[in-house]
């Protein structure tokens, strides 16, 4: 999940000036670095229960979707 791909732009949408300023502060980077931390803590937890292959891929395709989806709708709005 790139998580610190997506994350950029839907704070262009939605706090454009918030955007500005970690930019402007040279934060951005550590920002993106710790909500992308915080994604995936999430995704680990929402697949928790998932059986995985020794490394550690979910093996069920469509609970992985949908567990990044509700990461993307909740790290997101």
């Amino acid at each position: 999940m790139d998580f610190k791909g997506q994350y950029p732009q839907a704070m262009a949408d939605q706090d454009p000036k918030g955007l500005r300023q970690l930019r402007q502060s040279g934060r951005l980077d550590q920002f993106l670095e710790d909500r992308s931390k915080e994604a995936h803590a999430l995704l680990d937890q929402l697949l928790a229960k998932e059986p995985k292959y020794p490394n550690g891929v979910v093996k069920n395709a469509a609970a992985l979707a949908q567990a990044e989806e509700q990461v993307r709708a909740q790290m997101l709005e």
